[in-house]
């Protein structure tokens, strides 16, 4: 079924689409690595999710008002409104392009806490991000590592 997106739903994918054209990689509708999900699809927003094999679990998710990108098992790890959009648009893509390109480190102490750190070529830490709901301990830790989505 071919739907025509409302202009914000447009909007925000062409975003994502210039950061991979950026790094030679094709656009998300055209790219064999993202599928639509069937259910989750509308003119006022879509769900495109990653299916590369040895890769991150990820979500990137277009709605009329905001982009939602949903990492592991953190859903909404990110999500920015029309207005945050517009407002930091070079400083999303930017992190879109880190998404994409660094090798990603999760690391899980029970249901409770996630941790995700993106690193560069070098194996710099170039961003980290901590998810904690309710208590946790940190005991019985686990990590896994992730490549890169794709090389620039």
């Amino acid at each position: 079924m071919i739907i025509k997106y409302e202009n914000e739903v447009n909007s925000k994918i062409e975003l994502v689409n210039s950061v991979l054209k950026n790094i030679g990689i094709p656009s998300l509708k055209t790219n064999k690595d993202f599928t639509i999900d069937e259910q989750f699809h509308q003119e006022h927003y879509v769900k495109f999710s990653l299916q590369k094999p040895n890769c991150i679990n990820l979500e990137l998710i277009f709605i009329n008002n905001a982009l939602q990108i949903n990492i592991d098992r953190t859903n909404e790890s990110f999500e920015w409104s029309n207005k945050q959009i517009k407002e930091n648009i070079e400083e999303i893509k930017s992190f879109v392009k880190v998404l994409f390109t660094s090798r990603i480190k999760v690391k899980y102490c029970g249901s409770n806490y996630t941790k995700i750190s993106f690193f560069d070529g070098n194996g710099c830490s170039v961003k980290t991000l901590k998810y904690v709901s309710g208590l946790y301990l940190k005991i019985s830790c686990q990590s896994k590592e992730y490549s890169p989505i794709y090389t620039k």
